[in-house]
């Protein structure tokens, strides 16, 4: 079986965020089924740069939605939330500089750090 070394670097990377949870006080989101998971990416430098592109792909990205691009750099941040906002035609991606926000909101069911 041949694996590629990006293939599997974003397969452990979705694996983490989509199994990743919260502290361990806090109420999950119930999902309804057809619903996609709000994922939060922490960290937008250049790897975050790659996965934004994978998670908001069509095919591998189609059981979550991301919706909020954190970094406490906002040129970083804005670039991450440009990535998002073109792949879903529309300007709902977030920028945050504090992580400890995202990590709060009820809305988002897992983060991404990279």
């Amino acid at each position: 079986m041949d694996l590629e070394r990006r293939r599997l670097l974003f397969g452990g990377a979705a694996v983490a965020a989509l199994t990743g949870c919260r502290a361990a006080g806090s109420a999950r989101r119930a999902i309804p089924p057809g619903e996609k998971r709000n994922i939060a990416l922490i960290g937008c430098g250049i790897q975050m740069r790659y996965l934004a592109r994978r998670f908001t792909d069509k095919t591998a990205g189609s059981g979550m939605r991301a919706v909020a691009a954190c970094d406490c750099d906002a040129v970083r941040a804005r670039s991450v939330k440009e990535i998002v906002d073109k792949a879903y035609g529309d300007g709902a991606c977030r920028t945050v500089r504090d992580f400890r926000d995202l990590l709060d909101d009820p809305s988002i069911d897992a983060v991404c750090v990279a």
